[in-house]
């Protein structure tokens, strides 16, 4: 699947998608081996931000190679079941993809019957924050299947296009992660997945006396998940599948955890007027098969104090999270403050802490060095504001719609985008948009029927500012045709797509995947040809404006128009050429395809930095098709899905071919990455 094209000015060694890549996989891993549990935060010594104190640590294209997807079939109860659960229903349906299949086995090579196979949507950092419409976040993207007798599970009419990560689960086995999958437009045969006894963690829990203690254990398998989902139905996820475990040491204080999946995992002690006492990380991986890991707990020590507001009021139901700064290793813990306001923190081990308060409408407080056992701690928090208005059209107020915050940037002239957004259902068109941090912000407004529109700027301070209304209008339309520069026959489905009259390839391909900012803030809007090439983008922003016409296999087009408000403006007929071609299989050294890796696609340039960059996912076999590319010289590389940090650059580069190609010509690539 393609996942992003960006800009990469330069040409090296070393590919430099995934050298930016494996920068950030870094940075990810080292937050997660100096960090907390997943509900906790890491405060720097210096006193903690907002974002560093309250803030969880962080854990649709075409087809490869089109075919036919397969309907709903019938399956018999002895069958595999495809019992997904909930799914994320995308804002514009995509096709649904072939059906993807495969087996799991034991280590005699076994059928496992009952094994539970989930498909968890992969995200990238920006498409997770990208797809949150709101705070709460969307659902999970899963789908569930159990095997059958004969081991076999099936998938069907999986969104083609989407990118999957695979776990399995057995009751009499370790859980193990699977092959990424990308859904395509055909069938696919998976690699058998082979469950076995996986890894075993034990060891005695004691006083700093000696004392045995029957204390609570959690164990947490330590990953980079983005998703837009909320963070409590990731972590209900994480324990129906045994990456999050909860369990109990016997009186002896003695512990044995069993059949516990590869990975890095963070192992927390607590008991009842004892501090708590952790370990991470926590390596369960190679032949270390089983670890001997003992706990001792030593005095407790508490934070006390008060949550209250500017003007006294107590403040009930607020999250209070303390974060240890000193000694390592890191410490976090958190509880809601009382009905007076008042909170008390415990099982603190001693140190010195950065501590925070968090609860909605209200802006974030924080005391940054805090002492254990310190008491009377006063937790200042702020009310946030908003802004209040009428949603409105040309003739009086729009019932339906929806507004979203944009932020206004000290010297920048770009919106920056703040993931909130509002549904206004009001007879008059009022709203009210409250829990605003101070800062000045600009509304889009969004109806059916009308073509988005920006409020005035306007200051949030800790009022609600007043009167803010949305004026929407008419807008323009833009009609017109594509065709083929090769036949002349008209294209179906090519993407018609409006900017900013200064936007530029740069903004096209963002550093992480998908498009950056429009320089002149154009809302996003587009459209598609039907079967005669034909397209109408109805609603359209007015102003000066950019247009792209693109196609899956042909090079875009762009044009500059100015749309009036009520203005209907024909393009004419458009022809896009045919971009050159590179396909191609993934393998390893001993000729296995490989599946659920990435290919990645560098052009070449002698420019100091800018170009072209991409990245797509392998199917089943290996497979990896990029399309629609300008006439040029390329490097392709490809790296195992198993593959992390610097040994995936290693792996890219290893593999790597450096190709020419003209335009509207295909070429064969075969890429070998090493085991």
């Amino acid at each position: 699947m393609r996942k992003s094209r960006q800009a990469s000015r330069g040409s090296s060694n070393l590919p430099i998608l995934p050298l930016l890549l494996a920068a950030g996989l870094v940075i990810v891993v080292a937050i997660i081996l100096s960090s907390g549990p997943s509900q906790s935060t890491d405060i720097p010594e210096n006193g903690p931000g907002l974002a560093d104190v309250l803030s969880p640590e962080r854990q649709e294209s075409a087809s490869l190679f089109p075919g036919e997807g397969l309907g709903p079939a019938r399956v018999d109860p002895s069958d595999s079941q495809d019992t997904r659960t909930t799914v994320v229903a995308p804002a514009s349906p995509l096709p649904r993809g072939g059906l993807i299949q495969g087996s799991v086995v034991n280590p005699a090579g076994e059928p496992v019957l009952g094994a539970l196979v989930v498909l968890e949507r992969q995200y990238d950092a920006i498409s997770a924050f990208a797809t949150t419409p709101g705070d709460r976040g969307e659902p999970l993207d899963q789908h569930r299947a159990q095997s059958d007798k004969n081991g076999r599970y099936t998938f069907r009419n999986l969104p083609s296009g989407r990118d999957y990560d695979m776990w399995v689960r057995h009751p009499d086995y370790a859980p193990r992660q699977g092959v990424g999958v990308t859904v395509i437009g055909e069938s696919q045969e998976l690699a058998p997945i082979m469950l076995g006894v996986g890894y075993s963690l034990s060891g005695k829990i004691t006083a700093s006396a000696g004392n045995p203690l029957a204390a609570d254990l959690e164990l947490n398998r330590q990953s980079v998940q983005w998703s837009p989902a909320p963070a409590e139905d990731l972590a209900v996820q994480n324990q129906d599948l045994g990456r999050h475990i909860l369990f109990q040491a016997a009186q002896d204080g003695t512990y044995n955890m069993d059949k516990l999946p590869e990975g890095l995992w963070m192992l927390t002690a607590s008991h009842e007027g004892y501090a708590s006492g952790r370990v991470h990380p926590v390596v369960l991986m190679n032949n270390n098969r089983h670890l001997e890991q003992d706990i001792s707990l030593g005095t407790e020590h508490t934070l006390s104090g008060i949550v209250r507001l500017d003007d006294g009021t107590p403040v009930s139901g607020v999250k209070v999270e303390a974060s240890r700064v000193r000694p390592r290793p890191m410490f976090s813990a958190q509880t809601l403050s009382a009905d007076d306001g008042s909170f008390l923190l415990r099982g603190l081990p001693k140190g010195l802490y950065g501590l925070g308060a968090l609860a909605e409408g209200f802006s974030n407080a924080h005391l940054p060095r805090v002492q254990s056992n310190a008491k009377d701690l006063e937790l200042v928090m702020h009310k946030r504001g908003g802004v209040s208005g009428r949603l409105v059209g040309p003739t009086g107020p729009i019932e339906h719609g929806s507004l979203e915050l944009f932020r206004v940037n000290i010297g920048s002239t770009t919106f920056g985008p703040t993931g909130k957004k509002i549904t206004v259902k009001s007879p008059d068109g009022s709203f009210v948009f409250s829990g605003l941090e101070p800062g000045t912000y600009r509304l889009l407004g969004r109806a059916a029927g009308f073509a988005p529109a920006y409020t005035p700027t306007f200051t949030v301070q800790r009022d609600i500012v007043q009167g803010m209304d949305a004026q929407l209008v008419a807008g323009g339309r833009l009609v017109g045709q594509v065709l083929s520069g090769g036949n002349g026959n008209p294209l179906r489905g090519a993407e018609i797509l409006i900017h900013g009259r200064d936007w530029t390839d740069q903004n096209t391909f963002a550093l992480f995947g998908g498009p950056g900012p429009d320089p002149n803030n154009i809302p996003s809007q587009s459209t598609t040809t039907r079967a005669d090439g034909r397209f109408e983008l109805t609603q359209t922003f007015p102003g000066s404006l950019k247009i792209e016409i693109r196609h899956d296999a042909h090079l875009p087009q762009f044009i500059h128009v100015e749309v009036g408000d009520g203005a209907t403006v024909d393009l004419g007929s458009f022809r896009l050429e045919q971009g050159a071609t590179i396909r191609g299989v993934g393998s390893y050294a001993d000729g296995r395809p490989l599946a659920g890796g990435t290919a990645y696609l560098t052009l070449q340039s002698g420019e100091a930095f800018g170009g072209y960059a991409e990245d797509q996912r392998l199917d089943s076999q290996g497979r990896f098709l990029f399309k629609g590319l300008k006439p040029g010289t390329y490097r392709v590389s490809a790296a195992p899905g198993e593959a992390s940090g610097f040994l995936f650059l290693a792996d890219a580069d290893q593999s790597a071919q450096t190709v020419s190609i003209s335009a509207g010509k295909t070429l064969e690539v075969k890429l070998r990455s090493r085991n």
